[in-house]
């Protein structure tokens, strides 16, 4: 059913192309109709092309006739800073107002040092037997992430689930979620969606999911007696949540794929820069869309990197 595919955000990419055509068809044509357009609804209507939506209105704006350069209250030199300010108020409108403040840790000192004790975790040994009972792991993770970041933000979705334990991933080798593939919308772990994480979590009646949003319930005691087994170090996943859980969902796909794209770069021993990566995600069919999205300009891929080099992620 047409619900079904708009909800799932990790969809094929070429199945995701048409939704979104169709989505774009209707913008217009409400937009050419009443020459208005309530932003926030058309959000709530596909969260999952929340990116899409809010980036077609803008192109609608700026090519409106009232929307002129030279007649608008931007100068030409000000068009970059006016669209920032217009797409984080649409992310606000959507999200809340937290995503109006920088995603950045006001204690820096505090990231250096959470930084340095991750990057020692990773230099210890898994413990023997982690590979055991998997998909319970997974499960119980899954909730755990899902339970840190409803606390920050009003929705929890499905895409900022996938990111955060990939990062969790890349942050610790937690030996959990290890089996990411490259998606339209960055590394996505197919069976944590449809075969173990999800539908067992949801299955023990920990998850509720309705669309492409996902939401802890009272009844976590069972996932509570072993997430401290899961992750190494409750404490130091904690505040590595916390800290991801300030970036919106584009970001946190940013944030992902630069990862990936970075560490192929070191293992190839390409230069990690911006342009780099992006030269990387052009190299890359799944990948290349990427490119045309704001999200992945030069300016926030270098952000991105920023971050990753803070968290001694890769060694370049």
């Amino acid at each position: 059913m047409c619900t079904d595919t708009l909800h799932d955000s990790e969809r094929p990419l070429d199945s995701l192309d048409s939704v979104v055509e169709r989505i774009r068809a209707e913008l217009l044509e409400a937009y050419e109709l009443s020459g208005a357009i309530d932003i926030a609804e058309w959000v709530r209507r596909y969260p999952s092309q929340r990116d899409e939506v809010i980036d077609f209105w803008i192109w609608l704006k700026a090519t409106s006739p009232t929307s002129e350069v030279e007649t608008g209250p931007f100068p030409v030199a000000d068009a970059d800073v006016a669209e920032k300010a217009l797409r984080d108020a649409c992310l606000a409108v959507n999200l809340g107002r937290q995503w109006l403040e920088p995603a950045v840790d006001p204690d820096a000192d505090g990231l250096q040092v959470l930084a340095a004790q991750l990057e020692s975790l990773r230099g210890r040994a898994i413990r023997q037997g982690a590979e055991k009972h998997a998909a319970f792991r997974k499960a119980v993770v899954w909730t755990w992430v899902v339970s840190e970041l409803q606390l920050q933000r009003p929705r929890v979705t499905r895409l900022a689930v996938q990111k955060v334990t990939y990062l969790l991933e890349s942050s610790m080798r937690l030996g959990v979620f290890v089996e990411h593939h490259q998606k339209a919308l960055g590394p996505y772990d197919y069976k944590a969606r449809y075969k173990d994480a999800e539908p067992i979590a949801v299955k023990k009646g920990w998850l509720k999911v309705r669309g492409a949003t996902v939401r802890a319930t009272d009844s976590l005691a069972e996932m509570k007696r072993f997430i401290g087994r899961y992750l190494r170090s409750e404490d130091l996943a904690r505040r590595l949540t916390e800290y991801l859980g300030r970036f919106a969902d584009e970001e946190l796909e940013t944030l992902a794929t630069v990862v990936w794209s970075a560490r192929d770069l070191v293992a190839s021993g390409r230069p990690l820069t911006a342009e780099a990566v992006r030269q990387s995600l052009a190299e890359t069919p799944e990948w290349r869309a990427k490119l045309d999205r704001p999200n992945f300009s030069v300016a926030r891929v270098a952000e991105a990197l920023s971050v990753i080099r803070t968290l001694r992620l890769v060694s370049a």
